[in-house]
């Protein structure tokens, strides 16, 4: 009698491994696709609001040394690396951001990473720029194939725009702000999470309009409606009930 035991394990855990894939999320499934990508590891992801494609942001407890791409200085001066006789970066400094960029054919996206050097650990932004397919039918936001060389001028025009919000966020995550003490100091917050809205960094907005709510007696009850309503356009109805 011959011994089976060995391929039925075998297609026991083959089809074990494919029931618990099927129970995963749209988001589970990209999340764990993407993370396979990147070229370091992360400790920690958050997902974030975002109307044009997916975005997360990461963490590590310390400082992840690989070479990127391209350097963004804060004069937005944009340093493309390995190219020609320019001089490979040996450690990344506070106030430039360094960037990789990854090309996946086989999953039609391509991956934008933004790092920044924050007390000696590193932090960044990842986006996700995903062609519409019958994995990701929800976060495929584009609707044409990213990863197409053919298509190379118009996802420069993306990346570009995305330099600008790397400066942004940096721009964002340098200042120090505090509770309104007066109703000046109240709109002022309003002002800043209303430019920040403007563009598209929702996430950093909604921080700022909390904390411009965070003060009972500056309050306008017409501005919580209008705060309530930009975020419900958004799809953040809890941040919405909270206004």
């Amino acid at each position: 009698m011959k011994n089976y035991t060995i391929p039925i394990l075998t297609i026991l855990v083959i089809v074990l491994a494919g029931c618990g894939s099927s129970r995963m999320t749209e988001q589970q499934r990209l999340e764990r696709s993407v993370l396979k990508e990147l070229p370091f590891s992360v400790d920690s992801i958050s997902w974030l609001i975002s109307g044009d494609f997916p975005t997360f942001k990461f963490a590590n407890t310390e400082y992840t040394g690989v070479s990127p791409d391209a350097e963004i200085h804060p004069n937005g001066d944009y340093w493309v690396c390995n190219t020609f006789d320019a001089e490979q970066p040996s450690h990344q400094t506070e106030d430039v951001i360094w960037r990789n960029v990854l090309v996946s054919r086989k999953n039609r996206r391509v991956m934008c990473i933004d790092r920044y050097l924050r007390g000696g650990r590193t932090v960044g932004y990842c986006y996700v720029l995903q062609s519409e397919s019958k994995e990701y039918p929800t976060y495929g936001t584009l609707h044409w194939d990213v990863s197409d060389s053919r298509n190379i001028e118009m996802v420069g025009v993306m990346l570009d725009d995305l330099r600008e919000l790397a400066l942004k966020r940096s721009q964002t995550n340098n200042a120090v702000l505090s509770s309104p003490a007066s109703q000046d100091d109240y709109w002022n917050l309003i002002f800043h999470a209303d430019s920040l809205f403007a563009v598209r960094l929702y996430d950093e907005a909604r921080q700022v309009y909390d904390l411009a709510f965070s003060n009972d007696r500056y309050i306008l009850p017409s501005q919580l409606s209008t705060t309530a309503n930009k975020m419900t356009a958004i799809g953040d109805n809890q941040a919405a009930l909270a206004s």
